[in-house]
């Protein structure tokens, strides 16, 4: 792909690799010779020496986005679990006499109507 994208670029062309195991191809080596590469190999895992960004900026993108992902899968698993179900819904309708209605179910003695200072009208449950 890389020699793809610059048929039309001026030669020669650095290409700064991390030493990783991968890219000392043989196939690899004499592909990049042949289309005016120079390679610029840095010591294996020793990246974080020139990428500063990766340490700083990257890193805490990085860091959030796992605990994004983390708050997601719990939340998935919370869905998926049988916690959450058709049977708990409808109960909780029953219980507290919303469906069906049942009007005899609610106590009139624990709500009471306050009056805030603009005269707008609260239901308090005690």
């Amino acid at each position: 792909m890389f020699l793809s994208l610059t048929l039309t670029t001026s030669k020669p062309i650095l290409l700064i690799l991390d030493g990783h195991t991968s890219h000392r191809r043989v196939r690899t080596i004499e592909l990049a010779i042949s289309n005016g590469s120079v390679w610029l190999c840095i010591l294996p895992h020793s990246t974080y020496i020139f990428q500063p960004r990766d340490i700083t900026f990257f890193k805490s993108i990085k860091h959030k986005y796992h605990e994004i992902l983390a708050e997601y899968i719990l939340l998935l698993k919370l869905f998926q679990s049988t916690a959450i179900n058709k049977v708990n819904i409808i109960k909780g309708f029953i219980a507290t006499a919303i469906y069906p209605l049942d009007k005899s179910a609610i106590k009139n003695n624990r709500l009471h109507l306050r009056v805030n200072q603009k005269g707008l009208a609260n239901l308090a449950h005690t």
